[in-house]
């Protein structure tokens, strides 16, 4: 065991299968488990690499891709290796079997409970009895005989194994396991998830963490595991689509997201009947969610805005323009109640003498909840009844962790939905103003090809009718670099009922160095228009400022 140098952990242990040569047949959850922390020891967190898990991944990944016709590549987090390697056996009995098995559960959190099952393979042999869960997913309506399912499972997972020659392949990728191993004790140093996220929720842990590197998966599935009187959480996770093979916003998200899962879920539970009084704000939410299969229920719904929202708590204090677009990305992708669990969530962050834990908060969180389900319509960003007016037109009003009041962060950098971090700014600038104290500026440098856009929506319009948009607007050296877009200055987005872009426009841009010049532009709002989005656009090098913005109908 190797000691961490901080006082954080107890310990962090390495155990890399690969390494371990006879070890690793056992490296299985139970055995770990069991040796995990000593009688009134602090729990620790250790690193492990599964081979088991990244087989059972591999099959997944083939079953999945063997959902659809011609499924495009990107799809696939194993890539063209793993798809042309796995060819000669894409109808073989693992992947068919385990579809079947999907339907009723055996996915997820409970696919990585199935691999902790077992030891390594070319073994891969059942070390300790199936969990209830898992005969529970693979029971099915025919009532056969579950442990006889997995068992068989089991079996046609080695066999694909051996066939496409696994056991080498994760032995000749021992430097990528080393490369992340190295990249989350790095990311890890000074820092303690657990004991971070028990303290804001009023829970301790009582059990160990292990973090389970996996370069095949994408993505990351938790399983809790109850070992005598600790339970143990098994974190699986895997950056296959993502750009580095450490990432470390992709690794605290998880961390903060799934761990705290096993804190809040239990308290959401046990405080169901409660929530169903709110039970009003689903309905809309499963209409966004229909296709996230792991948010079932209203108080799943809860549990996933409430964990999201905490992540965003946390990226406030560190880069309040990611956590900007953090909140537009999450309402995008159905998470529509984003903003007012945000704010509930500040609340119970800003007065913990009073609220101790999440536990002695539910009565108020629940109450928070039923005044939000009296004003439903109006939480969802598509369907609320727009107004026309702006607000905050001035930015006179700040936001707190936000931007400005009442304005949406929904780009910046050179990708949607992240932030390019020293190539961009947007900040409320309480020193240059063209009327009252503020204003809102932008920058840009050099070395980008991104766009930064705030926006404030959604707007009444009409059909056919024509609404003008200006702004008074200063600049600094701002000019086009290279492949940057030449754009400074205002958009109008036209939408129809179900919320899709159907037309937009633009003003003319403000380019070089300006004292505050008016800028304006007027926009017909096409046919099958039912609401707008107003806009401030940046594409170029330099900096910009906006103040005293303006939208109104022209007939």
């Amino acid at each position: 065991m190797r000691r961490s140098p901080t006082r954080l952990f107890m310990g962090v242990m390495i155990l890399l299968g690969v390494a371990a040569g006879p070890l690793a047949a056992e490296l299985s959850y139970i055995t770990q488990a069991r040796q995990g922390r000593e009688a009134g020891g602090e729990p620790r967190m250790i690193i492990t690499a599964a081979s088991q898990v990244e087989l059972v991944t591999l099959v997944a990944a083939r079953a999945d891709y063997q959902r659809s016709v011609n499924p495009p590549q990107a799809d696939n987090p194993l890539g063209a290796f793993w798809n042309e390697r796995s060819k000669p056996f894409g109808v073989h009995a693992a992947p068919l079997h385990l579809r079947a098995l999907r339907k009723h559960g055996l996915w997820g959190d409970r696919l990585l409970e199935f691999a902790l099952h077992l030891s390594s393979p070319p073994a891969l042999e059942r070390v300790v009895p199936w969990s209830e869960d898992l005969l529970d997913a693979a029971r099915g309506e025919s009532m056969e005989d579950p442990a006889a399912v997995l068992d068989q499972l089991r079996l046609e997972i080695k066999d694909f194994g051996e066939k496409v020659r696994f056991d080498d392949h994760f032995t000749d990728r021992q430097g990528e396991y080393d490369t992340m191993v190295a990249g989350l004790e790095a990311l890890l140093e000074g820092q303690d998830p657990m004991e971070q996220n028990a303290t804001f929720w009023g829970v301790k842990p009582s059990g160990d963490l292990y973090l389970i590197p996996s370069p095949l998966m994408a993505g990351g599935y938790l399983a809790s595991i109850k070992v005598g009187g600790s339970t143990h959480q098994f974190l699986a996770f895997g950056p296959a689509l993502a750009v580095r093979v450490v990432d470390p916003n992709f690794l605290n998200h998880l961390l903060h997201h799934e761990l705290s899962h096993l804190i809040v879920d239990p308290i959401l539970r046990a405080h169901a009947d409660g929530l169903e009084a709110s039970s009003a704000l689903w309905r809309p939410l499963a209409q966004k969610l229909r296709d996230a299969t792991h948010v079932v229920t209203w108080t799943d719904g809860v549990g996933e805005h409430l964990l999201r929202a905490y992540n965003i708590h946390l990226l406030q204090k560190e880069d309040p323009v990611h956590a900007d677009l953090y909140v537009s990305s999450e309402e995008a992708g159905g998470y529509i109640y984003t903003r007012p669990f945000l704010e509930i969530l500040s609340e119970y962050a800003g007065d913990r003498g009073r609220w101790p834990s999440l536990a002695a908060y539910m009565p108020a969180f629940m109450e928070r909840l039923v005044a939000m389900a009296g004003n439903v319509r109006d939480l969802d960003p598509v369907s609320r009844v727009p107004e026309f007016e702006l607000a905050n037109s001035g930015f006179e009003e700040g936001g707190g962790a936000w931007i400005a009041r009442n304005w949406m962060l929904v780009r910046a950098g050179d990708l949607p939905g992240k932030a390019a971090g020293k190539f961009t700014e947007v900040r409320r600038d309480a020193q240059v103003a063209h009327q009252g104290t503020a204003s809102l500026r932008l920058r840009i440098g050099p070395d980008t090809t991104g766009l930064v856009a705030v926006e404030q929506g959604p707007l009444a319009v009409r059909s056919g009718g024509t609404v003008r948009a200006s702004a008074w607007v200063k600049t600094e050296e701002v000019q086009r670099e290279g492949m940057q877009q030449k754009v400074c200055g205002l958009y109008v987005i036209f939408f129809n009922k179900a919320g899709e872009i159907i037309s937009r426009g633009e003003s003319d841009t403000a380019v070089g160095t300006l004292d505050w010049t008016h800028l304006t532009a007027e926009f017909v709002a096409p046919a099958h228009t039912a609401r707008a989005g107003f806009g401030i656009l940046l594409g170029m090098s330099g900096t910009a400022w906006f103040d005293d913005v303006d939208f109104e109908r022209v007939d």
